[in-house]
């Protein structure tokens, strides 16, 4: 069993929801960092997050929004939107609680020469590109950038950036695109990832369920073979409902343990 260092994942619109368990969960050494996904138009909690983070005295790591919210890097239209969101928010966020790094999601549809050039200019601040699944949740078609080897190393040949490799992104793309998934993320390891992203997922699934480790049935000692488990590894399995919470911390033990 290695000493892992996994990521607990927070929402910015979460602050004072569930620090009794997030500090429980630090006390018995389950995380050594907070990933926070940044909901946009949370500025007037940025000031409580500061505090937050001095008062559990652990590093930050953020997540850009993304199309969920409209952002969307491979949309010229979306430019300007984009634009104003990175350079007033969450370049903020980053700089003020001082993040080792900013993930972000290369877009959906239009194309991967779009999300450099946007890149490029908006010049978003500790940045590390995530690839994508392939395939689109709501209408089941091929719809992200970043779903494939090949354009992430675009992306990282031509805008200074690191490389968040998501295991259950990959994985699922593997499947619509025929490829054995273990072999897929061989190939994603071989871009040198700077931080990995896992939740449970089933082998066969095309997208990624992001359900609890109990339920997923893939060969975690092959994928920690696979990848460098010195970085970080931020759990993104679903703790939508304080119940979750047993499962989460069940979850964080099996990775420890599997690897």
């Amino acid at each position: 069993m290695q000493d892992l260092k996994l990521g607990f994942k927070m929402y910015s619109d979460e602050i004072g929801k569930y620090d009794n368990e997030v500090f429980d969960f630090f006390n018995h050494d389950l995380f050594s960092y907070i990933e926070l996904f940044m909901n946009p138009n949370t500025m007037e909690n940025l000031e409580a997050w500061k505090k937050f983070k001095a008062k559990i005295n652990v590093p930050f790591t953020l997540h850009a929004p993304h199309s969920v919210f409209n952002v969307n890097l491979a949309d010229e239209k979306q430019f300007e939107f984009n634009k104003d969101i990175f350079n007033n928010q969450v370049d903020k966020y980053a700089e003020e609680l001082d993040v080792q790094y900013v993930v972000v999601h290369p877009g959906k549809l239009g194309n991967i020469e779009e999300t450099v050039r946007q890149l490029n200019i908006i010049n978003p601040k500790r940045m590390s590109i995530e690839n994508k699944p392939i395939i689109s949740r709501k209408t089941m078609q091929r719809t992200y950038r970043g779903a494939i080897p090949e354009e992430i190393k675009y992306v990282r040949t031509n805008h200074p950036c690191g490389f968040c490799l998501d295991i259950s992104h990959c994985m699922s793309t593997a499947n619509e695109l025929g490829k054995n998934p273990y072999e897929f993320l061989k190939e994603f390891q071989e871009l040198n990832p700077t931080s990995y992203h896992i939740s449970g997922n089933k082998l066969d699934s095309l997208i990624d369920l992001h359900i609890h480790f109990s339920k997923c049935d893939w060969d975690l000692h092959k994928v920690f073979e696979i990848i460098d488990t010195s970085k970080n590894i931020t759990v993104e399995t679903r703790k939508d409902k304080e119940a979750c919470f047993r499962e989460y911390e069940e979850d964080l033990k099996t990775l420890k343990e599997a690897s």
